[in-house]
């Protein structure tokens, strides 16, 4: 009767009493011999009680008066022996419908039930020191009869399990005072393993998260006991979740929604609000598990955890290839969730060791699965520097970024180069020259263009980067012997010479002196290469013994200057860079008996060339200077390309030539400027070189066709002229003497209009 009086009392008269009301319950349930149902009643008095305390919507801030109660004035020594019981009793009853409002408002203040327990129990102790493996079994059992209520799947016990696992982290740190850390991580584990996966995922995570955060954690050993459980449970949400981010799958559902849209209309409408429903649910679930993957990894990288290598083994093991996987298939539409999980990734490979890395990439048995994984690493990586996550102006973010980038570089180049030389991998060491000149040449790194503070401070933390890489770069390189030549005379592919003159001109003489010797190895690579190979397969080094070398670089020369051309006009290189090439290559070719003559031939053409280049860079640049001084420029450029006979680059300054004379009004010269590819085409039907491909009809490919074609561009822009004698002197020098190739002068005049279509019909007149 006084219980149930306890109960109508009012929270605020209740509280004003609450160390007496506490008291009384505490010396009840300690001094009750009666019978179990007694101690229920009491325990359920003191719930309430508890409850009221917490309730913030009832009272004030009551819990630090509760806190204070147990530290200072609780002096029940025995109670928990019963406490324990009692709860394990509506534990173990769970299924019970009377029991069950009980257990959960006990679950909501599972906290201080415990601190009672444990408080109780260390008062104990102080006074008697004995006892402590009947409490530790006592206390086994109500953790194990909660682990076991997690089986359950039943609608009536979901919200009591759910508030379980949302209030059984908050006891942790006041149980292992007294209680084994590595039985309590057991039991923890056995909690969330007896739980249904589709049962209350996101508490699931939550509690897992609360974990990671407890001291707990922070132990090695329970570490060994808490992280594979987690891990697997995190792995398993994620693969069921990952369809959400996954940007082929997000196209492929989009469109199959237009076209239910399309055949049912509004009846569609309430399944894909359900569908949208369910993808914002995975969503969150996938945002809880990057969410704790940071924090596990955050909590490893703290200087209080112990050793943890096995750890990040782990992790590396079970996660590394999910992690990377999203990733790279995440919508680049979800900045969010796809800036979690690279800064989970970016944390993780900064965490692991080389040992880690070599662990790792042992698991691939197969050697295809292990060049599959480096393809995809690498081109994540040249993917987000392309495509950048991170804001530039998360400079620290993006430069611990490219540090763990520049780690992951050196353990892939050292993989390469031992596991796929014999039989050779061209793809990966493709994608590896490719990615690392992309992350050497990005602008986040170019020390250059910061203050001087700042990049004082970048070398002090990370040093310079792109030298590191460049140099592991060029000892792939000469790593690669008799497959060099795949990279610099391919059949019909992209070369490396390009991406390699690229990084060379970087403005860090270092890293310049370091890497032009590379062009030398290239030319040396081309001249003893075979001499005949076939265009059906790789092409292969000869050698001096059998006769059949080359003995020249023509291909190497060709996309050299091709690149300098573009490089240059871009905005790469220097007066400086002219200089250093001159000297390392001109040096390499002197000391060379049988390339010295070609090689410095080479060295020439390519100083002269950049003479010319940067002043045509510098002049086009500019402003302040004249069309004419502009026009002389190109004409000088054009001459010099016409005097090595490079038509492809002869031909790109003919129509740069043309758009300067147009630009002018300049009609008459623009025209003559365009004959002189005209003047390279022939009149009979074949294919077209690349060479003298024109920019303007990039889908002709015969030559009559193309020549035509720029003949009647010549007439319209002498006809903008208003020079008739033009017309009529390039007609009797050009025209008419190749009328019997079968031009169709009429046909002619009716596919063109104005001045151009009257010329021709007079000429079939």
């Amino acid at each position: 009767r006084c219980l149930g009086r306890q109960r109508e009392n009012p929270p605020r008269q209740l509280i004003t009493s609450l160390y007496d009301t506490l008291d009384v319950l505490l010396e009840i349930l300690m001094n009750n011999t009666e019978d179990d149902d007694g101690d229920n009643r009491i325990f359920e008095a003191l719930v309430n009680v508890i409850t009221i305390a917490m309730d913030k919507n009832k009272v004030e801030a009551f819990q630090p008066v509760l806190d204070s109660y147990i530290q200072q004035n609780f002096h029940a020594t025995l109670v928990y022996n019963k406490l324990i019981h009692v709860m394990k009793y509506f534990v173990e009853h769970s299924m019970d419908p009377k029991c069950q409002k009980t257990l959960m408002r006990s679950m909501k203040c599972l906290q201080y039930i415990f601190k009672f327990i444990i408080r109780s129990r260390q008062l104990f102790v102080d006074l008697y020191g004995r006892g402590r493996e009947e409490f530790e079994k006592s206390l086994h059992q109500l953790l194990e009869a909660m682990a076991n209520m997690m089986i359950h799947t039943t609608d009536n016990t979901l919200t009591i399990q759910a508030h379980c696992l949302k209030y059984i982290t908050a006891t942790i740190s006041d149980t292992i005072t007294n209680f084994d850390p590595l039985a309590m991580s057991f039991i923890l584990v056995q909690m969330l393993d007896n739980l249904d996966p589709k049962r209350i995922p996101k508490q699931k995570l939550t509690t897992l998260n609360e974990i990671i955060h407890s001291e707990l954690f922070k132990i090695r050993e329970c570490r060994q006991i808490l992280l594979p459980s987690f891990v697997e449970h995190i792995k398993n949400l994620v693969a069921a979740n990952e369809e959400v981010a996954d940007m082929s799958l997000i196209n492929l559902r989009k469109q199959k929604e237009a076209n239910i849209r399309k055949l049912l209309g509004d009846q569609a409408i309430q399944d894909f609000a359900q569908a949208n429903a369910d993808d914002k649910n995975k969503m969150e679930e996938l945002e809880l598990c990057v969410k704790i993957l940071g924090d596990i990894l955050d909590v490893l990288f703290s200087a209080d955890v112990g050793p943890t290598y096995e750890d990040i083994n782990l992790l590396t093991t079970e996660m590394l290839q999910n992690i990377l996987s999203i990733v790279t298939k995440t919508d680049r539409g979800e900045k969010d969730i796809l800036r979690k999980f690279v800064s989970v990734l970016v944390s993780l490979m900064r965490q692991m060791s080389e040992r880690h890395f070599s662990s790792f990439l042992n698991q691939f048995k197969e050697q295809d699965e292990l060049m599959a994984f480096l393809v995809e690493l690498l081109m994540a990586i040249q993917d987000l520097i392309e495509n950048p996550v991170f804001p530039s102006d998360w400079a620290e973010m993006v430069l611990l970024q490219n540090s763990v980038m520049v780690k992951v570089l050196r353990h892939s180049s050292y993989v390469i180069s031992e596991k796929m030389r014999e039989p050779f991998k061209e793809t990966i060491w493709s994608n590896f020259f490719h990615c690392a000149i992309k992350f050497v040449t990005q602008p986040s790194l170019q020390l250059e263009t910061f203050t001087q503070s700042k990049r004082n401070k970048i070398l002090n933390r990370y040093k310079d980067m792109r030298k590191e890489t460049a140099l592991e770069i060029k000892k792939l390189w000469f790593s690669l012997g008799q497959y060099k030549i795949r990279f610099i005379a391919t059949t019909g592919g992209p070369t490396m010479i390009g991406p390699f003159l690229e990084m060379t001109m970087l403005p860090d003489y270092d890293l310049r002196k370091a890497t032009i010797p590379i062009f030398f190895d290239m030319m040396q690579c081309e001249f003893y290469s075979c001499k005949e190979r076939s265009t059906q397969f790789p092409p292969e080094m000869g050698g001096p013994r059998d006769g059949k070398i080359k003995g020249k670089f023509d291909e190497f020369e060709r996309e050299i200057l091709e690149k300098l051309d573009h490089l240059v006009e871009g905005g790469r290189g220097d007066e400086h860079y002219r200089e250093v090439f001159h000297k390392i290559v001109g040096a390499l070719c002197e000391d060379h008996t049988t390339m010295r003559e070609p090689g410095l031939r080479l060295v020439s053409t390519v100083t002269k060339l950049m003479d010319r280049l940067l002043q045509y860079r510098a002049i086009m640049n500019t402003p302040d200077y004249s069309p004419e001084t502009r026009m002389s420029c190109t004409v000088n450029l054009l001459d010099f390309y016409s005097s090595i006979n490079r038509k492809e680059l002869y031909l790109r300054y003919v129509y740069k030539l043309v758009d300067l004379h147009l630009s002018c009004d300049n009609y008459t010269e623009a025209g003559y400027t365009l004959l002189q590819h005209a003047n390279l085409l022939k009149w009979e039907p074949e294919m077209i070189p690349r060479a003298l491909c024109s920019p303007l009809y990039q889908h002709i490919n015969r030559h009559r066709q193309l020549k035509m074609e720029l003949y009647h561009m010549i007439i319209g822009y002498f006809d903008k002229g208003k020079v008739s004698g033009n017309v009529r002197k390039f007609f009797s020098r050009w025209m008419l003497p190749n009328m019997h190739f079968g031009l169709n002068f009429l046909k002619m005049s009716s596919l063109r209009s104005s001045h151009t279509a009257n010329f021709y019909y007079s000429i079939a007149n």
